[in-house]
């Protein structure tokens, strides 16, 4: 019986491995759920800028995103081509605005991404899930985006010759009504745009032909734009639309040029006038523009070539074109953008241009000697040094950002600030009382000069004395746009009087003012 038992138990126990080491078995041979995540809990983005959020993925693999709220969706193939295991998605709610709804998202870097799904709303202002999948597996974070508040740009001033960095546009001043001549205004707009996705390389604004109506097929005005970095001479330039890729403007034969010269400060504005040394003006079915001219013209080193056309057609495409120019026997090879991301200077229905309501001209698209988004804010740059010094003038900073198609979703943001004649005013007394033991006197004034600018007072005899002499006095404008000098009493050669005049480096800010000098007597 004891034998019968122990047989049972021993069958049992062999049944009971079997049936556990088959489970063990068929574990081992399935695959490891495959795990996709965000890095990120939830993403933030204003309406006209953009944000980036990471992503965590099996090697090489393609997962799908999904972006909902209960009035949009949008799916997304996203792609891990370089098998990092990560993808960083951006989202750029205002670049679908003018454009198919895939310019509202991008994988960075060799990734890649691709629309699946039709999208008929776009991704607006409001909270939105989104989810990523692969297999069973998922991931869901919020998404939000901001209406954008759109500020009036606060305009500042830094002083003449001074390089313009981030760091400087922290410390430039404020001033009052009006700008000197020479020194730079600055822009800040207190908000980042989002710019064309090139931004970091190109503003459309300085490609090589620069379109002021980007929309295919607008009759339009072209700006040629071509810089020299040495010495050269030409007599004839050439404007090749064709660049090697064969698109060419719908109609070039009513084109006609609206101005011609050299800008050798890079301020956008023509130092040399060209138009009256032009002799004919070909323009053939291939998109070819040959200007001749009565000589041989000098373009200097550091300069630009500025040549636009009224009446162009655009094609009808919306693509970046190559373009050509030959100024002589140079040639430069550059860009022609057309559509959404060429809409305005900085692209993506972001415009920044400058005018003047008086002689000066600015031609260049983008004069500024100074663009960047780097602080979270856009601030522009532009120097007056080279305005009119015949009479004074409205400087007008225009940003036009066009949220989507129609003139009701066109915010407009100016800033005009009178650009005048750099001036300074003596303020001391006319009676200069100067005491037996003073070893000098001071000399006050103010100025409408920005601060931390050069300025100078000359002082020089004025009575008829057999050694006429002359000393001119270096200070600082000080951040309150005054300014003082201490002259060694020596110096006066004991003169009876003496004229006073504020200068700059190159002139004059003022006629001389006569101060008389007294002399105090002490009595043992």
């Amino acid at each position: 019986m004891n034998r019968v038992v122990s047989n049972i138990i021993t069958a049992l126990l062999i049944f009971s491995l079997v049936v556990v080491a088959v489970p063990a078995s068929v574990s081992a041979s399935q695959p490891a759920e495959q795990q996709v995540s965000f890095e990120d809990r939830s993403v933030g983005v204003e309406e006209n800028s953009s944000a980036t959020t990471e992503l965590s993925i099996p090697d090489g693999s393609t997962a799908t995103v999904t972006v909902q709220n209960q009035n949009y969706q949008a799916q997304l193939n996203i792609t891990d081509q370089n098998a990092d295991g990560s993808i960083s998605l951006s989202v750029l709610p205002n670049a679908a605005r003018n454009a198919p709804e895939s310019a509202a998202y991008r994988a960075q870097g060799p990734d890649s991404l691709d629309i699946i799904s039709p999208v008929e709303n776009p991704l607006g202002p409001g909270t939105y899930d989104m989810i990523v999948t692969l297999g069973n597996s998922s991931s869901t974070i919020e998404l939000k985006v901001y209406d954008v508040e759109y500020r009036a740009g606060e305009a500042t001033v830094l002083p003449k010759n001074q390089q313009v960095t981030s760091q400087s546009i922290r410390t430039s001043f404020q001033f009052n009504e009006s700008v000197a001549r020479g020194d730079t205004v600055v822009v800040n707009y207190g908000f980042r745009p989002e710019l064309s996705t090139t931004m970091r390389s190109s503003l459309p604004g300085n490609n090589l032909i620069y379109p002021s109506n980007s929309s295919e097929r607008a009759e339009t005005t072209h700006t040629v734009q071509y810089s020299s970095d040495e010495l050269s001479s030409f007599s004839t330039v050439e404007v090749d639309y064709r660049g090697g890729d064969g698109n060419i403007p719908k109609t070039l034969s009513n084109a006609n040029i609206k101005h011609i010269g050299i800008d050798t400060t890079g301020d956008g504005i023509i130092n040399r006038d060209l138009s009256s040394s032009v002799t004919t003006v070909r323009i053939n079915s291939q998109g070819i523009i040959t200007i001749g001219f009565n000589d041989s013209v000098t373009l200097p080193s550091d300069s630009r070539l500025l040549v636009q056309f009224a009446g162009v057609h655009n094609p009808s495409h919306d693509s970046a074109d190559t373009v050509q120019v030959s100024v002589g026997d140079s040639t430069q090879t550059g860009t022609i953008l057309y559509g959404y991301e060429g809409n305005g200077t900085l692209g993506n229905g972001v415009n920044l241009k400058a005018s003047t309501n008086g002689p000066t001209e600015i031609v260049a698209p983008l004069p500024f000697n100074y663009i960047s988004d780097s602080d979270g804010n856009m601030t522009a740059a532009l120097s007056t040094d080279g305005f009119s010094n015949v009479q004074n003038e409205s400087l007008n900073i225009i940003m036009t950002v066009s949220r989507s198609e129609g003139p009701s979703n066109v915010t407009v943001l100016s800033n005009t600030i009178e650009v005048v004649a750099p001036s300074a005013n003596i303020t001391t007394k006319d009676e200069i009382n100067l005491k037996a033991d003073s070893t000098n006197i001071s000399v006050n004034g103010t100025t409408n000069i920005a601060p931390m600018n050069n300025i100078w007072v000359r002082i020089q005899s004025t009575q008829s004395v057999p050694s006429p002499w002359l000393y001119h006095y270096k200070t600082t404008v000080t951040e309150n746009q005054t300014f003082s000098v201490h002259v060694p009493a020596t110096d006066l050669h004991d003169a009876e009087s003496i004229e006073v005049t504020p200068v700059s480096r190159t002139a004059p800010l003022n006629d001389g003012k006569q101060m008389n000098i007294s002399k105090s007597v002490t009595h043992d």
